[in-house]
């Protein structure tokens, strides 16, 4: 994915969710180059069978890329927080009404009854 593709994906997200704001733009595009970067080194990654390498200590510890990996899906998830992207983050600031709570339940009844 590239970062424009990333962008707009993510602004499209957020209007349908009614989070988005131009003033975020910045933040998304900061978001769009972790999750740009984080695809071309999880690609390199997933081919790489060594996940881990030995300390001068003689400890094993992930090895520098699995680290870079690991450190910006954590970054990307607080990324994704801030913007509201999660559902625990976005229920936290747009709690769901006890109506709709109803016709989440009726939903799931449905379903149920569907299979």
């Amino acid at each position: 994915m590239s970062k424009a593709s990333i962008i707009k994906s993510t602004t499209e997200k957020m209007q349908i969710l009614g989070t988005y704001r131009p003033e975020f733009d910045d933040l998304i595009a900061r978001y769009a180059e972790m999750v740009e970067k984080y695809s071309k080194f999880a690609k390199k990654v997933k081919g790489d069978d060594d996940i881990s390498t030995e300390s001068a200590a003689g400890t094993s510890k992930l090895s520098p890329m699995v680290r870079v990996v690991s450190d910006l899906r954590r970054d990307i998830l607080i990324m994704e927080d801030k913007l509201l992207l999660t559902p625990r983050e976005y229920y936290k600031v747009f709690p769901p009404t006890v109506e709709e709570k109803k016709n989440d339940r009726i939903k799931e009844i449905l379903e149920q009854i569907k299979d």
